[in-house]
């Protein structure tokens, strides 16, 4: 259960972080000196993510994802977790222009609930499994047919 926690919060967190570098590369773009400066930042990241990002990017989501069903490796899953969508977060809102609004603020409430849940998982991870409670056996009865005397 807590792997497949941990993965469902990966896949909503992903868009959102992809959304903050977004956001962080059109401040970049927006610091940028013409339209040389422009064009050079453009150029620079697509070289990095066409020989970098485009591998790194999803084995990166995959290895966090699959972290969480390791039990050796939950901790550090949900601590990753948890500061990716807190970087996330706090990305969208600081980069933001001007005050959120409540249709903003709905749209990055699966985050908070990303983080909250990554913070739940990880002081969740220190606490053993409960193994499934087994049911006493049975008594045997025999096939005979004949009802049990006292």
């Amino acid at each position: 259960m807590h792997g497949a926690l941990h993965a469902m919060a990966t896949a909503i967190a992903l868009p959102y972080a992809l959304l903050a570098v977004c956001f962080a590369m059109v401040g970049e773009l927006a610091r940028a000196r013409g339209l040389s400066g422009v064009v050079d930042a453009l150029l620079a990241h697509a070289v990095w993510f066409v020989s970098w990002g485009i591998y790194l990017i999803p084995l990166a989501t995959l290895s966090l994802a699959a972290a969480g069903f390791f039990s050796r490796l939950r901790r550090v899953a949900a601590l990753s977790l948890m500061l990716l969508s807190a970087s996330s977060l706090l990305t969208i809102v600081l980069l933001h222009a001007g005050p959120l609004d409540s249709g903003q603020l709905l749209f990055l409430l699966p985050c908070v609930g990303v983080l909250l849940g990554s913070i739940w998982l990880f002081h969740r991870a220190d606490q053993p499994t409960v193994p499934a409670r087994r049911l006493p056996p049975e008594p045997a009865h025999e096939s005979t047919g004949c009802a049990q005397s006292k």
